[in-house]
Parts: C-alpha cells; sequence; structure tokens
C-alpha cells in the first residue's frame, strides 16, 4: 500500500494542483519564511524561527531540507516516518522525492509532473510574480524536467492535456481510497 505520493517537477507545471485534485491529506512542511496572505501556520506550512529549523536539522529531525531565497523549507521526519494518515501527499523537489523514495521505498509513488515550457510560464506569469521571481523559476525547467527519469510515473500536464491528467488522479485518488478501505477491514 502507498504511504506517500510525490509530487515533483518544474515550477508552473500543476504539481499543486494535481495534488489538490487527489484529495488525500497533504504533509505540512516547515519554513522560515513568513506566511503569505491567506496562509495559516499548521495549514500551509509550519511557520518557524530560523533557529528552531536549525536545531531540528542539527538533532537530525529533518529527512530533507532546501534554502530557497534566503528562507528554509523543510520535511521532518516524523511526518513521514509517524503519519497522521494511511495516505498522504507531498509536493518536493528532486532532492525530498528522492529522500522519501529511498526510506519508504514501495510505499513511495512518486508522480513526476511536466508541461511545456510555455504552459508552465503562462502559468506561473498568471501568479504575477516579479520579474526576477519569473526569470529564478524558469531558468531550472531543463533541469527538472530532466529528472523525472527517476519517477515512478510521469504525468503530462500540458494545457491541452488537463482533462487527461485530471481523470489519471481520479482513477489514482479511487484505488488509494480502495486501499485504505481493504487495510481497515
Amino acid at each position: 500500500m502507498y504511504q506517500i505520493i510525490v509530487f515533483q517537477g518544474p515550477s508552473g507545471s500543476g504539481k499543486t494542483t494535481l495534488q489538490q485534485k487527489l484529495d488525500v491529506p497533504r504533509v505540512i512542511t516547515w519554513t522560515t519564511r513568513p506566511p503569505r496572505d491567506g496562509e495559516k501556520d499548521g495549514e500551509d506550512y509550519f511557520f518557524v524561527s530560523v533557529e528552531k529549523f536549525k536545531s531540528t536539522c542539527e538533532s537530525g529531525k529533518m529527512l530533507e531540507t532546501t534554502e530557497y531565497k534566503s528562507n528554509f523549507y523543510g520535511t521532518p521526519l516524523e511526518a513521514i516516518l509517524e503519519p497522521k494518515y494511511p495516505v498522504q501527499s507531498i509536493v518536493l523537489d528532486r532532492n525530498g522525492a528522492s529522500k522519501i523514495k529511498e526510506l519508504l521505498k514501495d510505499r513511495c509513488l512518486r508522480v513526476g509532473v511536466y508541461a511545456p515550457k510555455a504552459d508552465c510560464e503562462m502559468r506561473l506569469k498568471n501568479r504575477q510574480p516579479s520579474a526576477e521571481v519569473l526569470q529564478q523559476r524558469m531558468a531550472d525547467y531543463e533541469q527538472e524536467v530532466s529528472e523525472l527519469t527517476d519517477c515512478d510515473l510521469v504525468i503530462n500536464n500540458s494545457n491541452q492535456n488537463w482533462s487527461t491528467s485530471g481523470l489519471f488522479i481520479e482513477l489514482l485518488r479511487k484505488y488509494l481510497k480502495k486501499q485504505v478501505e481493504q487495510c481497515s477491514i
């Protein structure tokens, strides 16, 4: 039985959208950045101080961490080893996805999500980022797409393929629900 579904792929490919369509609880990760408008502590992220983040890392209680724009992000080991739900989902980069797959092996389904570069750029522009942020996110596109070869399956989430990728996620959701029901019998 899958314990966790990990989504990875380039910015703007639709990872979070597909994760939301999957409709299984998310692993709540930590960040040291301040909350954005509408974000809630414990729902979107656990917003923690740099000191708490670093001390947790130093004590070996973080599975994976990354630094982006002078802020730290990480997945607490406890959230993976002692899950609150039978199946959870998370969006991570290749590094984090690899660590979870290594830890959980066949209990982890690693889903790569990609879309053509033009689709990703258009989706990112719709979020109205600064030109600098847009450029940073698009700069890694080719590298992030090439890393999808490590995934168990890859979804083409192009604008033209939205209905197919959505259908696939719906089938996966039903499969996971059936797995959970069979394990609770």
